[in-house]
This record gives C-alpha cells, structure tokens and sequence, in this order.
C-alpha cells in the first residue's frame, strides 16, 4: 500500500511491419490506496460512581479497513480525580502476532497497540479509583490522540469521550 505500480510493454515483436505512425499507449500505472477506517470508541462501565469506588472504562479500535493499521496508538490518559489502578493491555491477543503485543503506560496515557488487520479489534480496559474530594463533580476522559501509519478515512465516526458524575452517598447507622 501507498506505492505507484507502474507496468510498461518493453518490446512488441512481430514478422511485419507496423505502418501505424500514431504513438502506442505502453504505460498503465496504479497507486495502491493506504487508507483505514479506523473505529474508535469508549464506555464506561459506571457513570454514576461514588468517591472510592473502581471503575473501568473499555476503548475498542476496529479496523474497518481497507488497508492494514501499522505502528497503532491511542492517547488516553486518565484526568485528574481518577487514580491507575491497572489494565488488561497485556492479555490482549489480536491479529498481529498474539497476546502481549500491545501496552498502555499509564503514566503517559499511550497504548500502543502496533499492528490491526483490516477487519480486526481489539479491546484495552483500564480500571482507575474515583478519588475523595471529588463529589459533585463531572469528570471527563476524553481519548486526545490516535497515530498510525496510514491515513484513517474517518468514515465511521468514532465515540472518543465519557463522563462520571461523582456521589458521595454513605450509609449511616445511628442508634
């Protein structure tokens, strides 16, 4: 993909003589296209959290094709009054060699996925803690980047944003 394949006749042999004097057409050329459509999307699994509980939210990239997604990342790192808990990167096993292929570093919010065949998905689930000080709050994560190879199309539109809004109930007990 992304390459101009040129085919050219070289020669023409023939026992008579070729008395056309118009100028033969030798040369077709071809560019293979490089394109995906790349879908990506993000839930989470509680938008309604209180302060101290888990919750997880899950990013699916699908390649929709054409072409194969190479050197593949996302940007997503966690805002402030969320807390890394951890991440299923490594157990993920996709079309590109197995499990362990990708990674998320949650200090910089990259998960880096490499490589997506057209047709493929692939799934990260990154659990984080709702931090104290945080109720009545709306916290949005939001997926800021995503880098490939190739040029995504955008033909299907990708859902890149989720919002917690976060309680603080209790459950007192007085007697």
């Amino acid at each position: 993909s992304g390459n101009t394949i040129i085919n050219t006749i070289t020669a023409v042999n023939l026992d008579q003589t070729d008395s056309n004097i118009t100028v033969d057409d030798t040369t077709e050329s071809i560019t293979v296209g490089n394109s995906t459509d790349l879908a990506v999307s993000k839930t989470v699994n509680n938008a309604t959290p209180n302060e101290g509980d888990t919750i997880v939210y899950t990013l699916t990239v699908t390649n929709n094709g054409p072409a194969q997604a190479t050197t593949l990342s996302l940007t997503d790192a966690l805002p402030a009054g969320l807390t890394y808990v951890s991440d299923n990167a490594a157990s993920n096993g996709f079309n590109d060699g197995g499990p362990g292929d990708d990674s998320y570093a949650s200090a910089t919010g990259v998960w880096s996925i490499g490589t997506l065949n057209s047709g493929a998905s692939v799934s990260l689930q990154i659990s984080a803690t709702v931090n104290a000080g945080t109720s009545g709050n709306t916290i949005i994560n939001t997926i800021t980047a995503v880098n490939l190879d190739q040029t995504d199309s955008n033909i299907t539109v990708d859902d890149t944003t989720e919002s917690i809004t976060v309680g603080n109930s209790t459950d007192l007990a007085v007697s």
